[in-house]
């Protein structure tokens, strides 16, 4: 689903997460961004926050944490302070994506704000870099070499995931894709907070924006491990370009 472009607010611009009393402070806009390249950092810095929130949400990111995330021609950073927690790290990473869906996908600066205090700073920046796999020749020359093994099996770094591609249906953007995965891993991480740990998923999930995401889970199936698929999903969906599974 692409943006729905209205002008850029007046800055700064405060976005309130709704329910909550979590700001998201933005104080600078820059360069429109590809949303191929800024949606795979939000599902990265999603699927680190989660890692942190099955075992307490309401814990500190730790010091020694390196909170960047890269793809293509997009870098999401955050400074935290001692007060930043993975819950809010979540939450304002969705915060951040929502106001991107609703103005366009900006390079930007922004502050995390609760009850008047800082818990943090965050730059959505432009970066020089190679393009995303799935935006250039790579991707295309492989396409006209046909589609990958059916079934392609993929393990998932540093997770027990084992992921089966199959059944492939021909050419989906990829850039909807990614949205259905990131809007995916959001609920993911809403869940867990919700519930204060990880937990098993226990109904069919449908994410239906411009591409259809449908969840079917076993009795195992935990959002943690939904998270984990998404990272492999938005894996594949790089290197393959525009297929669907």
């Amino acid at each position: 689903m692409q943006p729905l472009i209205v002008p850029l607010p007046h800055l700064p611009f405060r976005y309130t997460v709704p329910g909550t009393h979590l700001d998201v402070v933005f104080t600078a806009f820059g360069r429109e961004l590809k949303d191929v390249d800024v949606w795979p950092t939000f599902i990265d810095a999603t699927s680190f926050a989660i890692d942190g929130m099955v075992h307490d949400g309401y814990q500190p990111v730790p010091a020694e944490a390196d909170l960047r995330w890269r793809q293509g021609g997009a870098e999401l950073s955050i400074t935290k302070t001692p007060q930043l927690t993975y819950n809010i790290l979540a939450t304002s990473i969705a915060a951040v994506h929502d106001v991107g869906m609703t103005y366009g996908i900006y390079a930007t600066n922004f502050q995390i704000r609760a009850a008047g205090q800082r818990l943090g700073t965050g730059q959505l920046a432009f970066r020089l870099a190679e393009p995303s796999p799935a935006t250039n020749s790579t991707a295309t020359a492989r396409r006209d070499l046909g589609d990958p093994h059916d079934p392609y099996w993929h393990s998932v770094y540093d997770t027990p995931i084992m992921l089966k591609f199959s059944t492939y249906k021909g050419a989906l953007p990829t850039p909807f894709i990614l949205d259905s995965l990131v809007t995916a891993i959001f609920t993911a991480a809403s869940a867990i907070r919700d519930n204060r740990g990880d937990l098993h998923i226990k109904k069919a999930w449908l994410w239906e924006r411009a591409v259809r995401l449908t969840c079917y889970p076993r009795p195992d199936m935990s959002w943690r491990n939904l998270a984990s698929a998404v990272v492999g999903m938005k894996w594949f969906v790089l290197r393959e370009g525009e297929l669907g599974f």
